[in-house]
């Protein structure tokens, strides 16, 4: 019994490092969805949206001067992997996050999701506030040539 649970144990544990190498590039956030970040967080625009979708995003980014919300920072921005949240940039009273998720619709079209989040703490260190925004931006090729907002969540505190 003891060798049947060894032989066990070594086979999932082979399973799952031999999956995790079939994953690894798919956690890449790709270039041109980091600079299509930056360029609608620097100009609420971007040239390949309809114009539609450009005075939806710059509805979303009015929302954070209505928050009374500093605007985010671009500068030095790192998004190494899908879900997963870029380093604390220190912005005004907040740490800023951003995050992207990628997420199949079918064999040609997928959407990226985009989350952003400020988190500001009180004196003692604990969470005082949090604000959070989302984007969906539907591609209709893997090279975001074609491509259309589907939702957008404005900044809102949680």
């Amino acid at each position: 019994m003891k060798r049947f649970a060894l032989i066990f144990f070594t086979f999932i544990i082979s399973a799952i490092i031999v999956t995790s190498f079939f994953f690894i590039g798919d956690n890449e956030v790709e270039d041109y969805t980091t600079d299509f970040i930056i360029e609608i967080i620097e100009e609420n625009y971007y040239e390949k949206l309809s114009d539609e979708d450009n005075k939806k995003i710059q509805q979303f980014f009015l929302a954070f001067q209505d928050q009374g919300l500093p605007k985010l920072i671009t500068e030095d921005i790192v998004i190494r992997y899908y879900d997963v949240f870029t380093d604390p940039i220190f912005n005004e009273r907040f740490l800023q996050y951003i995050s992207v998720k990628y997420e199949e619709v079918d064999e040609t079209t997928f959407d990226t999701n985009i989350y952003m989040e400020y988190i500001s703490y009180n004196e003692k260190g604990a969470i005082d506030e949090i604000y959070f925004g989302q984007m969906v931006i539907r591609s209709y090729d893997r090279d975001f040539t074609e491509i259309e907002i589907t939702e957008i969540t404005p900044m809102e505190k949680q």
